[in-house]
């Protein structure tokens, strides 16, 4: 099972990441300051540096919203599966087997 969460979280980072690289015009863009704190951080000195910075930042945001996308659905798919939306599925187990 662990095995396939680590894929899950490899290849839909990537692809999210691709998909984002080929569409720059609808991804948000950081702060310019935000942006320049992070070259000097990197210590970027030229244009294939910045390129690097570039995949390693988008990984990174890729990452943590496939993360964060990941949990919020076990979330919602456990509560569901449960049954714990008022009336959603009907009665509960319990109040069906007294009979």
């Amino acid at each position: 099972m662990s095995c396939l969460v680590g894929a899950w979280f490899f290849f839909a980072t990537v692809i999210l990441n691709l998909v984002w690289d080929n569409n720059l015009d609808y991804v948000p863009r950081p702060p310019e300051s935000f942006s320049l704190w992070l070259i000097k951080i990197y210590g970027a000195v030229d244009n294939d540096d910045i390129a690097d910075l570039e995949i390693v930042y988008g990984m990174s945001v890729s990452f943590f919203v496939v993360v964060t996308f990941t949990f919020f659905s076990l979330i919602t798919w456990r509560i569901f599966r449960k049954g714990r939306t008022a009336g959603w599925r009907g009665k509960a187990k319990s109040e069906t087997s007294n009979s």
